[in-house]
């Protein structure tokens, strides 16, 4: 099969959730005959070009082609960050020049909705696997600026408030009195005088467009791939049809559960945090909680791994709060590949955000180490863990119910074990690339009877 996989970015310079999905997808069909190339965004603000270029490569055996542009050279940059007419240009050539038989997006940030358009066009059978909350969220994360919940684009009003706070003067006054801003944007989207001057209305058309140019992209994809019921279940009710949405988990590689991968013992409670030191990640609110409980015997520590100079003031507002206990740990980033060795020096991983994620990577990796998880009550993460069976769940930021969870853990040492006997089989990677590549055969197969 000949098979073309987009996405936002990818390796070597870039090593996230999607750059690592699109990776091992391409790796794993590689293995298996099939034939497969990347295009990707290598620089969004690439200031040597008002247009596109692009440049062909190769990493680990993998075509890969990168794209460069800059969005705010635009003619519209909102738009062009949601429906790049450059990309869906470049795409219509190159596909007509050596056309895939399969059209993949993972995501969907950056390479846009001008991607599946020119897949269509050319008759190629699309797929679309959903990270984050790109197609229904300007911002990503269906996190508002006073740090709620969203459901989804079905407030235009509240979607503008969420892209405005991306400014600093309206971001202080939502954290600060969100009741007052959500009211004062209401109030002003029914009146021209100040939805004009406050640029609400330009925002409000600006994000009804998006709205309805990602929803039709989704609803005329042949599949749209999910990791995780619940993300399903959202885009279900954001009134993407049933029939287009597949369940397929994280896409992960299974280390063989060897000795290495066996837990190095301790005489105390080793807790630990993976991951971006930023308030979307709730690690304030762990620190918090890590604060309240009582030691034991053996104090319990607080290991906290990722950079936590990567967004300076709140690095220094966790250091602040961190300090004078010296059970609390800033160990610093470490390598990709460490990532199991980092886990099997740790009893328990903490994992306390306060937005939905989307089927968390660090959750199953911790699970492929017999590790068990303390999450909040909220999206994929509590798909995966059940309460008291492989791991606890507490109330969202509630950092009273954090600090009783981790309590109860102190108390009672012998519950890391029993929830570790609790922790579930992890798929196989072969088995979850199995399905996918039957998803393409159906698809397909579907197409050859419609023609």
């Amino acid at each position: 099969m000949n098979i073309l996989l987009a996405t936002h970015h990818f390796p070597p310079k870039y090593w996230g959730g999607g750059e690592l999905r699109t990776y091992e997808t391409a790796r794993w069909l590689q293995r298996r005959g099939h034939r497969v190339r990347v295009l990707c965004v290598e620089s969004p603000n690439a200031t040597e070009t008002n247009t596109l270029r692009f440049v062909d490569d190769t990493f680990d055996g993998i075509p890969v082609r990168r794209l460069f542009f800059n969005l705010e050279r635009a003619p519209d940059p909102f738009r062009y960050a949601y429906d790049n007419p450059w990309i869906g240009e470049h795409l219509r050539t190159w596909l007509a020049q050596d056309p895939p038989d399969v059209f993949h997006v993972i995501g969907g940030y950056l390479i846009s909705a001008s991607a599946l358009d020119a897949a269509r066009a050319a008759g190629i059978p699309t797929f679309v696997t959903l990270l984050e909350f790109w197609f229904q969220c300007a911002v990503n994360i269906l996190l508002r600026g006073d740090n709620t919940l969203c459901e989804g684009p079905s407030d235009l009003v509240d979607c503008a408030r969420c892209v405005m706070d991306q400014q600093r003067r309206y971001r202080f006054f939502d954290e600060r009195a969100p009741r007052a801003s959500r009211a004062f944007w209401h109030l002003a989207a029914n009146n021209s005088l100040l939805a004009n001057s406050t640029g609400l209305a330009a925002r409000k058309r600006q994000l009804g467009a998006r709205r309805d140019k990602l929803f039709d992209a989704l609803i005329q994809t042949d599949a749209i791939i999910s990791p995780s019921q619940f993300i399903m279940d959202m885009v279900e009710a954001n009134q993407v049809p049933r029939e287009k949405l597949h369940l397929i988990a994280h896409l992960e590689p299974k280390p063989p559960l060897t000795a290495r991968w066996r837990k190095s013992s301790s005489d105390h409670l080793r807790i630990g945090y993976l991951g971006q030191m930023t308030k979307m990640k709730g690690v304030d609110v762990l620190i918090d909680a890590f604060q309240k409980i009582t030691p034991r015997a053996k104090p319990p520590q607080l290991i906290l791994y990722g950079n936590v100079n990567a967004f300076p003031t709140f690095g220094r507002i966790l250091q602040a709060k961190a300090r004078g206990n010296p059970s609390i740990i800033f160990a610093g980033t470490y390598d990709r590949e460490q990532v199991y060795t980092v886990l099997q020096g740790l009893d328990v991983l903490a994992f306390p955000s306060i937005w939905y994620e989307n089927a968390p990577r660090v959750v199953r990796e911790a699970f492929e180490t017999g590790t068990p998880v303390i999450a909040g009550n909220l999206g994929s993460a509590a798909e995966y863990v059940t309460h008291d069976v492989n791991g606890l769940l507490f109330a969202r930021g509630d950092v009273n119910d954090l600090a009783r969870q981790i309590q109860s853990l102190v108390d009672e040492p012998a519950r890391v074990e029993t929830l570790r006997r609790g922790i579930p089989r992890v798929k196989p990677m072969d088995d979850e690339m199995n399905e996918l590549l039957a998803l393409y055969n159906t698809v397909m197969a579907k197409r050859s009877v419609r023609v």
